[in-house]
């Protein structure tokens, strides 16, 4: 899984040259140059004609002169080599791998193994509801410490029941014993699917992805939501998902979970899967999509809510 560009340190000096401007010609590539370079023209031709090999730069033909630009974004640069740098720190030594996953670290073969069954299990599911598969397997790393797999994802107090994460497009998972209060199939299914939300849609709002996250892992059953409804009952609006903050403990705490399920549902049973798949994509389209306006359809949502997890004979318009 090689995400790395991997230019030289004085390849990168031509870089930074043509992501200041562009298109330029090499004579005017060395005229920018620090005064303290020495490189000759032709080994300045060498490094361009590397650049152009890696495709991170491309050039046109002008009466018989080359004019060079980039081809990637300093922002794709930093984010392909840090990426690289991490696969590096949490993928050197494969223990396990399957047709989708590779697994690191870890203390125990077999609960490694029991990861990679449940995401290989419901990787089908998962990926066709989001209709999106990824071109390279997923990296998975097993922390040897909860403290130590909080600390790798930017939590030094983090709360008790974050057992999994990702970050920069790694799964990280805590050891098997933190698995004392929640099953871990569930919590990697969980942090499995906000990672490919974050493929399908980097923009997308928090309440959609940790709602796409609990319906896939399959976290809260009718009962759990219908409770946690009839708390809701006297504060729920067509505005209840927008107003839960997007911190995850107080995300958790204030039932956003409960709330952000029931609008998937009420999507996939009343528009269907492809469409729902649009709006995952889109949200902003849904006056398109759905043929009716935000307050149209948030106001059928609630309407949805009251009949099916309250049995209020309301009307789904």
């Amino acid at each position: 899984m090689d995400t790395k560009i991997g230019i030289t340190n004085a390849e990168w000096v031509l870089l930074r040259v043509l992501l200041n401007q562009s298109p330029l010609g090499s004579r005017e590539i060395i005229a920018k140059l620090p005064a303290s370079n020495q490189w000759s023209t032709a080994t300045i031709k060498t490094f361009l004609s590397r650049l152009v090999a890696k495709k991170v730069i491309g050039y046109r033909t002008v009466k018989n002169a080359f004019l060079y630009y980039p081809l990637v974004t300093e922002m794709d640069y930093v984010r392909k080599e840090t990426k690289s740098l991490f696969a590096r720190i949490y993928g050197d030594t494969v223990v396990h791998e399957t047709e989708h996953f590779q697994f690191s670290g870890g203390e125990s073969h077999a609960f490694i193994v029991r990861l990679a069954d449940a995401l290989e299990a419901n990787y089908p599911r998962i990926t066709d509801d989001l209709n999106y598969r990824h071109p390279q397997k997923h990296m998975v790393y097993v922390h040897a410490s909860f403290k130590v797999m909080q600390s790798a994802l930017g939590y030094e107090d983090g709360p008790g029941w974050m057992t999994a994460g990702w970050f920069w497009e790694i799964l990280h998972v805590a050891p098997e014993e933190t698995f004392k209060k929640s099953p871990f199939e569930k919590a990697i299914l969980h942090v499995f699917t906000q990672l490919l939300m974050h493929f399908v849609n980097p923009y997308a709002p928090f309440w959609l992805i940790e709602g796409m996250a609990v319906y896939e892992a399959q976290w809260l059953d009718p009962e759990t939501i219908k409770k946690a409804m009839a708390i809701e009952k006297d504060q729920l609006d067509p505005y209840s998902v927008f107003r839960v903050p997007t911190d995850y403990q107080v995300f958790r705490q204030q039932r956003g979970y409960e709330l952000a399920i029931t609008v998937i549902q009420f999507i996939v049973e009343r528009y269907g899967q492809e469409k729902f798949q649009s709006y995952l994509r889109a949200p902003e389209r849904l006056r398109s999509l759905f043929g009716c306006s935000e307050t149209a359809f948030w106001t059928s949502w609630l309407a949805y809510v009251r009949q099916t997890y309250l049995n209020e004979e309301e009307t789904v318009r």
